[in-house]
């Protein structure tokens, strides 16, 4: 996910993640209409798909849905042991109504700046 200002946002989102069978509290320190990137306390494999929820600062509403992980950081490198494990997602399963949601208020904090 390559930063673009019209496109991504970096704001740390509390994101609730289903993970083995498991609903776990994570951040989001990345979003975007196609994705986010997460602050996860377990590695997720690449290829995993995780079911996400979360509410947008603006809006109370909560926005579900799937997520493919695409990438994740912290691979081969067992002699630090990270506090979290970036990961990428790509949202698979959105409805179109949250995803406009998302674009919306991406695009109401690139404009503040």
């Amino acid at each position: 996910m390559g930063q673009d200002p019209r496109r991504d946002l970096s704001v740390p989102l509390p994101v609730t993640v289903l993970c083995d069978g498991t609903w776990r509290s994570e951040y989001a320190v990345n979003v975007s209409v196609s994705g986010l990137c997460l602050h996860m306390r377990s590695p997720a494999a690449v290829g995993e798909e995780l079911r996400i929820a979360f509410c947008l600062p603006s809006d109370d509403r909560e926005i579900r849905a799937v997520g493919k992980v695409v990438w994740t950081g912290h691979v081969d490198e067992p002699q630090t042991v990270p506090r979290y494990f970036e990961t990428g997602l790509f949202l698979v399963e959105i409805t179109e109504a949250d995803a406009q949601r998302i674009a919306w208020f991406v695009s109401a904090q690139v404009d503040r700046r």
